[in-house]
């Protein structure tokens, strides 16, 4: 249907406008023109056009076609209305209107839905198909649930309105946008800034995790009340990419969500998507803040087009600031940024991908070398530049390098030839930091190559899983890497262990493994790579229940680290979090305490008191004193690491639903056993929700739940859950350490139900396991041995009671130090059998003998290291008996 538009323009092109430059505004001449006219008229203008110049006819058909496939819903008019207040939204009460932009709508809401409650932005998206985009949702809620980071703002849930709108429940982040907060607070420039590399920092963490924004621009970017900045939309465009099984791939930008003031050249082209695009972004807003206005125009659509398909001369940061200030506008002085910032924000906003950064890190990385007053690597390297950075650094020391010169004219040259050896040592520092950043951009842009590799538009008729793009990314990554031996085992390293985090050991191992001989070789034991790629192997040790060799490897970590890096250093501290977890598990609590102490010290020190990285170190720190009965410190410790990570992460966070488990054990413990059955019940709903069923840590949260059904005389209840178990361990695990665990659980449930032989099967399954995996000295090897003489002595076969209870002992002493509880209770446990149970003078004489060492043991042991008072009760009690 005509809209009556009139055309005038002539379908012959103008003499000189045939080719070229002249050729290209005519291109944009006529598509702009032609934008806003009917779709029929302008098929029929088409094809004028078309019998004088074909070619031009079929270009701009090529580009109305891209166009009408490339709109965004969120981006372009919105076509639907959605109500001032969308009241039907389940689980959630939607209150005020916070913000809208083209097709979506930000609402302020509180979440009231599966014992969840909390304020959240809820996101109402127009224009999409809502199945569609929740079946995209539940295909990416793994990978978007692992952006744990405190400068990106959460994505909690996804589902429909009740007038069949999609909708996104977020973190709702109360502050102002990056831009509204600088400007009304009057932020300097150096603190501006600061602010952006926080920014930066989180971007960079996400392309690490393999997703990119692809819509950054200051209206994502809001700074908290307390000045911390937040990131939101992260994982929204990867949501609004229709390319799930059997979807067109031809339309694959079909949602693509962009902003076009901000958007990358390649990305207003339409093509594929990698962090060099963020990077771009990422320059635009740079020039905004410290110009206060964007470095384009506002834009039509054939501008656009012109910035996507050619390089556009842009005027710097320094220029802007000029034109602003000539024209009588407040700005700062262009002096300000002159040099140094207009090279930096002009490399970002390179139009080709090959000039730009190579990523986040690498201009994150050129703003603090700027802060720090060094050169940065946007600029030349010349002579005359560096040494102005010195003298600008070193005013004073520039003077006494004068006066040494001149002492050394008269004599000292002596002190001339010690400065020059300072000089060499500074400089050979400085080089091997200036190699150390080139090589931390190199692993960046080699992350980024796994987007290639990864890139859902080059793939058949399914979303790729997080460990289809590993795989892909992996190959990848060997292929450039053929011919430089030590960024592939860098990247073998890195790659490693994140196979470790997804529950695949071998392939994890065979990654890791043989990249340590070839990092020590390239770069020494102590060189800070080869130290982590140890600690990495160590993780990957303990996770496999080869604490012995973990112990070792974390030892050289440590070593390796403290010499590269200081004692202090944010990176041993964690490493030492770790370090406690086998130490733990080894039985060598006094050693693991003194380690978690360390740790937490330096993280507090390092990362701050309520950072994740101390929750994580707390929540480990839990763990030991639970393992050494002090309910009361592992409550604390799993409480404060919960707070923590409610701050951090949120409540919807894997690391929040870890911990649950742990408060469940303790509760438990604690006797309090509807709080440990309702911890656990969440964590395992909220674990389902993010990762699905099957997710990695089933085994051990099942396992937890079983035994919370045991303490609260559910056994039918409980053996579902160590079956399930046992079964998800096998298929995960095989023969591992994990998988004794719930064995045990369903021998205690043989029991309950009185079926001791049954229970014996079961507990000599956990027991077999334990020594193949653990070895002999183990305390796991300990518990089941103590398991088998209790099953013994059900079945009325003392002497295999007897043999156990001595095997478990002498298991006991080797492990644990003479105040292990532990310990104590298993000389007990031996010396009431021979006073009670075998009763023979001899007998009788030995069972006194372990009594009063065990009596003697608790109480020579610390408060939160004894027994709790109705055992020794109980000792002493057997050993008036044994007096008779």
């Amino acid at each position: 249907m005509s809209l009556g538009v009139t055309l005038r323009i002539d379908p012959r092109p103008p003499e000189g406008q045939r080719n070229g430059a002249g050729a290209f505004r005519r291109l944009r001449e006529l598509f702009d023109e032609l934008s806003d006219v009917d779709p029929q008229a302008r098929g029929e203008r088409l094809a004028a056009l078309a019998v004088f110049e074909p070619d031009l006819a079929a270009e701009l058909a090529a580009l109305f076609e891209h166009a009408d496939r490339s709109r965004s819903p969120l981006d372009s008019p919105a076509a639907v209305a959605v109500p001032d207040v969308p009241v039907e939204v389940r689980g959630y009460r939607v209150g005020r209107l916070v913000g809208r932009g083209g097709s979506s709508w930000v609402y302020l809401a509180d979440q009231d839905l599966d014992g969840i409650k909390r304020r959240v932005a809820l996101k109402i998206i127009g224009g999409v198909e809502a199945d569609r985009f929740l079946q995209r949702f539940e295909a990416e809620k793994r990978i978007l649930a692992g952006l744990e980071h405190p400068g990106i703002a959460r994505l909690y849930d996804a589902g429909r309105t009740g007038g069949g709108f999609a909708f996104l429940a977020m973190e709702y982040v109360e502050g102002s946008d990056l831009l509204t907060y600088c400007q009304t607070r009057r932020v300097s420039i150096a603190d501006r800034l600061r602010l952006f590399l926080q920014v930066l920092a989180a971007v960079s963490y996400a392309h690490q995790n393999l997703i990119v924004h692809r819509d950054l621009k200051p209206a994502n970017i809001m700074v908290s009340l307390a000045g911390n900045p937040k990131l939101l939309d992260f994982g929204i465009a990867a949501l609004l990419d229709p390319t799930l099984g059997g979807a067109d791939l031809e339309n694959a930008t079909l949602l693509r969500a962009l902003t076009p003031a901000y958007a990358s050249p390649e990305q207003i082209r339409g093509e594929r998507v990698t962090t060099s695009t963020d990077v771009f972004s990422l320059g635009v807003v740079l020039y905004e803040l410290l110009v206060g206005k964007r470095p384009h125009e506002p834009s039509t659509v054939g501008g656009e087009l012109e910035r996507g398909y050619r390089e556009v001369l842009l005027p710097p940061p320094s220029g802007a600031l000029s034109k602003r200030r000539q024209a009588g506008e407040e700005a700062d002085e262009p002096r300000a940024v002159a040099g140094d910032l207009d090279a930096i924000v002009m490399k970002a906003l390179r139009s080709n991908v090959a000039d730009r950064y190579r990523s986040v890190a690498a201009l994150a990385e050129d703003l603090r070398l700027y802060l720090e007053g060094r050169p940065v690597g946007a600029r030349p390297a010349s002579w005359p530049y560096r040494a102005a950075k010195v003298l600008k650094r070193h005013r004073a020391a520039s003077l006494a390098t004068l006066m040494v010169t001149l002492a050394a004219a008269t004599g000292l040259a002596v002190h001339v030839r010690q400065l020059g050896r300072e000089r060499d040592r500074a400089n050979a520092a400085a080089l091997q930091a200036r190699r150390e950043a080139e090589t931390s951009t190199r692993v960046a842009d080699l992350v980024a190559s796994i987007f290639d590799a990864a890139n859902p538009n080059d793939q058949t008729d399914h979303p790729l899983t997080g460990k289809e793009i590993l795989e892909r990314g992996a190959q990848s990554v060997e292929t450039a890497l053929s011919a430089e031996p030590e960024m592939r085992a860098r990247m073998h390293v890195l790659l490693g262990g994140i196979w470790v985090q997804m529950g695949d050991l071998e392939r994890a191992e065979k990654l890791i493994e043989p990249s340590i001989p070839d990092l020590e070789m390239r770069l020494g034991p102590n060189h800070a790579t080869t130290a982590g790629a140890k600690g990495v192997l160590a993780i990957l040790r303990h996770v496999q229940g080869r604490d012995t060799e973990a112990k070792a490897l974390f030892q050289q970590a440590l070593a390796g680290r403290r010499i590269a890096l200081g004692s202090r250093h944010a990176k041993v501290g964690v490493l030492l979090s770790q370090y406690g977890n086998t130490l733990k598990s080894l039985g060598e609590f006094a050693l693991a305490k003194k380690t978690f102490e360390e740790s937490l010290s330096i993280l507090a020190e390092t990362f701050g008191p309520e950072s994740g990285e101390s929750g994580k170190a707390w929540g480990n720190y839990g763990l030991l004193l639970f393992r050494m009965d002090d309910w009361k410190g592992a409550a604390a410790a799993t409480e404060r690491c919960l707070a923590i990570f409610a701050k951090v992460y949120g409540r919807e966070s894997p690391r929040y639903a870890a911990t649950l488990v742990n408060l469940a054990e303790v509760r438990g413990k604690q006797r309090r056993y509807p709080e440990a059955l309702r911890a656990i019940q969440e964590s395992i709903q909220l674990s389902e929700r993010i990762f699905g069923k099957g997710y990695v840590a089933e085994t051990i949260h099942r396992n937890v739940l079983g035994w919370t059904y045991m303490d609260l005389h559910r056994p039918l209840d409980a053996k579902i859950e160590f079956e399930h178990a046992i079964e998800a361990a096998l298929k995960r695990y095989g023969r591992h350490p994990t998988t004794a665990w719930p064995m045990r659980g369903l021998a205690e449930v043989e029991l309950a139900l009185h079926r001791p032989q049954a229970a014996r099967d079961q507990y000599e399954r956990a027991l077999r396991i334990r020594l193949e995996t653990r070895g002999e000295n183990h305390w796991e090897v300990a518990q089941s041995l103590n398991d088998m003489a209790e099953v013994e002595g059900r079945l009325h076969h003392p002497d295999a009671r007897e043999s156990y209870l001595r095997r478990a002992l002498a298991v006991r002493r080797a492990v644990h130090e003479p105040t292990h509880p532990d310990l104590a209770r298993a000389v007990a446990r031996l010396g009431e059998f021979l006073c009670t149970e075998k009763a023979t003078p001899i007998s009788a004489t030995e069972g006194r003998g372990l009594l009063d060492q065990a009596l003697t043991l608790v109480a020579n042991a610390g408060e939160s290291s004894r027994p709790d008072g109705e055992q020794i009760a109980e000792w002493r009690a057997t050993r008036v008996k044994c007096d008779r």
